[in-house]
């Protein structure tokens, strides 16, 4: 399973047609902030910004998402257990702004703070 990255990079780099942002992505989108994700295990802004940010909407699509071996968690449940479990692998102001997506319309969120330490 941690392989997937390689290969699907692979595959669509014989198309011929992957952008090279869209390679970083298909790559890196499991490398972890922290250094603790694959395939190469990346850390920081050894990560494409692009894959950065992917990395955040593929886990929170990985926990809201209905699976034959698990049950959907909602949305908040799915932010508070990546806040919660999670936020050390995240970039924290792509974390933050991806907790901001969920805020109600022209809620204020200059209070906060660049650390993802109590965003949900």
């Amino acid at each position: 399973m941690k392989k997937h990255p390689q290969w699907g990079y692979e595959i669509l780099m014989e198309t011929g047609d992957m952008t090279e942002e869209a390679a970083h992505i298909v790559l890196e989108h499991h490398e972890r902030a922290n250094g603790s994700g694959y395939p190469s295990g990346k850390k920081g802004d050894e990560i494409h910004i692009y894959a950065r940010i992917c990395a955040i909407a593929d886990a929170y699509d990985a926990l809201t998402a209905e699976r034959s071996y698990k049950s959907a968690k909602r949305p908040f449940d799915a932010l508070k257990l990546m806040q919660e479990e999670m936020a050390q692998e995240f970039d924290p102001e792509f974390f933050a702004a991806f907790v901001m997506l969920f805020a109600p319309p022209n809620y204020n969120a200059h209070h906060m703070t660049s650390s993802s330490s109590n965003l949900v």
